[in-house]
């Protein structure tokens, strides 16, 4: 599958003389942005269809970040004080854990 370079909007605006001001063209202010701009057509079908493609994948992590807070809940080590720098290695590590033993 081929994921799109999202620097290539940056270049794609700025041929059409539209001035971009922030380096997240998909975050909040960006999609602001992209909300009121004026553009040919094609450019706005590109641009509608990234926000697709981005939609998709913010749904998967959601998905995935609520299924390893459940399983992790319980676990002593992942609801530590989160200021502790232990706290986010042994966290980091069992949530990989988990996401292995999920497939």
């Amino acid at each position: 599958m081929h994921v799109p370079d999202l620097g290539d909007e940056h270049r794609r605006l700025a041929k059409g003389g539209i001035w971009v001001p922030m380096t997240d063209l998909f975050g909040v202010e960006g999609n602001l942005l992209l909300d009121n701009v004026t553009m040919p057509a094609p450019y706005k079908e590109r641009i509608a269809s990234l926000r697709r493609f981005i939609e998709g994948f913010d749904a998967e992590i959601d998905l995935f970040t609520g299924l390893v807070q459940r399983r992790l809940s319980h676990d002593a080590g992942y609801n530590r004080d989160p200021a502790d720098p232990r706290h986010r290695a042994r966290a980091g590590c069992r949530a990989v854990s988990v996401s292995f033993r999920a497939l």
